[in-house]
């Protein structure tokens, strides 16, 4: 068969009453992310996700707020048990971003260009 899965390699983890029990019980309890719920109860992050999804969908659950990247941006929501509404992501404006790109390149040069310059001055030094 062209499209057979090896199941030695990969472990599949079923969605039972176990799993629902332990996500309710998380979700129940505070506030956490689809990398915790993962974590938590044994299964890969995109089910983590379709479930919270799911959840969502049917008013069980709300984005009570998010987790910054290291780019400062909302990327991870953080889910909270209740119908109450989701919290909005933060964006920056245009102007925001232009301010934050003309002062990152009036700070200086970048690593790559610091070793090209370095490199420049050691060929100038050997001539």
């Amino acid at each position: 068969m062209l499209h057979e899965i090896d199941r030695k390699k990969t472990k599949q983890v079923k969605v039972n009453q176990e799993m629902y029990a332990i996500i309710l019980k998380l979700i129940g309890n505070g506030a956490h992310s689809a990398h915790d719920v993962a974590k938590h109860a044994g299964c890969h992050l995109l089910t983590a996700q379709s479930l919270m999804n799911c959840f969502r969908k049917h008013k069980l659950i709300h984005v009570c707020g998010w987790i910054k990247d290291t780019k400062d941006r909302d990327s991870i929501p953080v889910y909270r048990w209740g119908e109450n509404e989701d919290a909005p992501r933060t964006k920056l404006t245009a102007s925001q971003r232009t301010a934050r790109y003309k002062a990152k390149k009036a700070g200086g040069l970048g690593p790559i260009q610091k070793k090209n310059q370095s490199n420049k001055a050691m060929k100038l030094l050997m001539v």
